[in-house]
């Protein structure tokens, strides 16, 4: 059972609902599975972010208690995100994972001029969230799933998502590494796409 939340945690979760819903809506009303957070430039500023934010609420409290908090607990939502039979929780785990890691990204691009054991210590627990769905897929069966942990990171190398552009080439390897488990052609095929053109923009300065 999750343990009740501290005030200000809960404060800060509220906060993020209400903005949610007086932003213009950049997700579909209804999620269906898959990766959701394409195209968005701050998926924490959506209203599927609240809704997950509340499903998983000592995970994103991780964003609400400042950089001396502890990393992220996230051990509901591994448990969610490798779970047999892939269901709609599985992608909601993948998603909030999505969330976390974007959103540590953007206050660790903000903390940059301000003190850089901020900055590390937000990049660092950026990376061990990101790590949640790379641990995911070596372990799930499912290739739609793994193709929606492709997505995240198809964003993650190549979106538009703010505090990322100097990190990418550090994610890479992390990409290309998924080759060790994956035996279905089509997802090779793409790993080493997304690896080939992260590598371009990594050579082109974009």
């Amino acid at each position: 059972m999750l343990r009740s939340l501290r005030g200000p945690v809960a404060a800060g979760l509220c906060c993020l609902a209400l903005a949610a819903c007086h932003s213009s809506p950049q997700v579909s009303e209804a999620p269906g599975p898959g990766y959701r957070f394409r195209g968005v430039y701050k998926p924490i500023e959506t209203a599927e972010a609240a809704r997950l934010s509340a499903k998983y609420p000592e995970f994103f409290e991780v964003l609400m208690a400042g950089y001396a908090s502890e990393d992220a607990d996230a051990r509901v939502v591994r448990a969610d995100l490798v779970r047999e039979p892939t269901d709609a929780s599985s992608y909601d785990a993948l998603n909030a994972v999505a969330v976390v890691f974007f959103e540590l990204h953007r206050r660790a691009e903000r903390a940059r001029g301000g003190g850089a054991s901020e900055f590390l210590r937000a990049n660092f627990r950026a990376t061990k969230v990101m790590a949640v769905a790379w641990r995911a897929y070596g372990e799930v069966d499912d290739p739609r799933l793994r193709s929606a942990i492709l997505d995240f990171y198809e964003d993650m190398l190549l979106g538009n998502k703010p505090g990322l552009r100097a990190v990418r080439g550090r994610f890479t390897p992390t990409v290309e590494s998924l080759l060790k488990w994956e035996t279905q052609p089509e997802l090779r095929a793409r790993i080493e796409g997304l690896v080939a053109e992260a590598s371009e923009f990594q050579r082109s300065g974009r």
